[in-house]
Order: structure tokens, then C-alpha cells, then sequence
């Protein structure tokens, strides 16, 4: 008899005695006798077998009388039964399979969810991690702030860095006033984040 990992034995061996019914080993009208017999053939106990008997004689694969034993009753009720067995047997391997899978969806949630953690707190650090630095931009000729004053070309407000100084050849201008004039070649000396570079860049050297 073949084991089928996880069923009941008394349904092991209700599905093997249908099989060997389907089959025609065990013809119609053949009587069963000898239940110590079966039970040394499936090694499971009387109980199991009588179980398995119970089994059949309910869906008509064979009949039971008191004192007679069991009967073979009909070899087409014994393939449907197999073919039912089958179908629930399927059923039951799909519904352990969804668990399982359900079980690995959950373990990856909660790994998404804890790697979504770990970057909202790294975003968190990083938001203060971009310190304030100076850095220098040459304005070229024909830019658009040449000639603009500081508060003409809205500095802080178009870019949100500050000019902390002007480098004009020999001379370094500290804290230029707003009315400060800006010209081609001037080195705007400039406080701001890293990500702003690339905006003050722009802004400095734009036509």
C-alpha cells in the first residue's frame, strides 16, 4: 500500500482496497473474510480496518452485513471514489501549498518592512548630514547677474545659499552689502549644503 504522508491511515487503506476493486483484483460480488488477514496485509489494526470498511459501505463501494462480512457492491462507485479521493487529496496539497506560501509572503513583508525602517532612519541621519561648506563660482562674461546687484539677482532666495565674500582680483570683498554690484570674472565665495551646489552652479553661470 502506498503511504500517503499526512492522511488518516484508515484512508490509506480505504483508497487502496477501492484501487484493488477499480482495478478488478477484487471483483464484484467477492466477499471479504479474514480481517486479521487485512490487517497483517496493511500492518495497521483492526480498528483502522473496520474504519476503512465503515468508509466504503457508506459511499457504496461495498456492503457490510452482520456475521457476513463485507461484499464487493460495485466497481464504477470504487473509481469514483478513487477520482473523488483524488480531487480532495489535490485539494488538500494546494491548500498546504497556499499556507506555505502565505507564511513566506508574511517572513517578506516583514523583511520589506524593516528595510523600509532602515531607510526612513538613514534618510533621518542623512537630512543633517549635508554640512554647510564654502565654495567658490566664477561668474563668466555675459552672465545673466553681470551688472545685478546682490539684491537685484535675489541670491538667497533663488538659490538659499549666502554670499560670504567677492573675490575681485587682488581684492577679497567680505560680506558685500546688498547693493553690491556684480561683475564678469568676479569669485562669489558661497556658504551652503552639497546639494546645492549644482543650483548655485546654474544660477552663477547662467546666460
Amino acid at each position: 500500500m502506498k503511504k500517503d504522508k499526512g492522511a488518516p491511515a484508515y484512508l490509506q487503506v480505504a483508497r487502496d482496497i477501492a484501487g484493488r476493486i477499480a482495478s478488478g483484483e477484487i471483483g464484484e460480488g467477492q466477499r471479504f473474510s479474514g480481517r486479521s488477514l487485512m490487517s497483517s496485509r496493511y500492518k495497521v489494526s483492526p480498528e483502522t480496518i473496520r474504519r476503512a470498511l465503515g468508509l466504503l459501505n457508506e459511499v457504496d463501494v461495498i456492503e457490510m452485513k452482520p456475521g457476513s462480512g463485507a461484499r464487493v457492491k460495485s466497481r464504477e462507485r470504487a473509481a469514483q471514489y478513487l477520482g473523488q479521493h483524488d480531487e480532495a487529496h489535490g485539494m488538500r496539497l494546494l491548500k498546504e501549498r497556499l499556507a506555505e506560501l502565505i507564511g513566506q509572503r508574511r517572513v517578506i513583508d516583514e523583511q520589506m518592512q524593516a528595510t523600509i525602517q532602515q531607510l526612513t532612519d538613514m534618510a533621518e541621519r542623512f537630512r543633517y548630514g549635508d554640512v554647510m561648506r564654502t565654495y567658490e563660482f566664477a561668474v563668466p562674461p555675459g552672465a545673466r547677474i553681470e551688472g545685478m546687484s546682490i539684491a537685484e539677482i535675489g541670491f538667497r532666495t533663488q538659490t538659499g545659499a549666502t554670499i560670504l565674500a567677492i573675490r575681485r582680483g587682488g581684492e577679497v570683498k567680505l560680506s558685500p552689502p546688498p547693493e553690491e554690484v556684480i561683475v564678469a570674472h568676479d569669485v562669489l565665495v558661497v556658504v551652503c549644503g552639497v546639494l546645492l551646489v549644482p543650483v548655485v552652479s546654474k544660477f552663477v553661470s547662467q546666460v
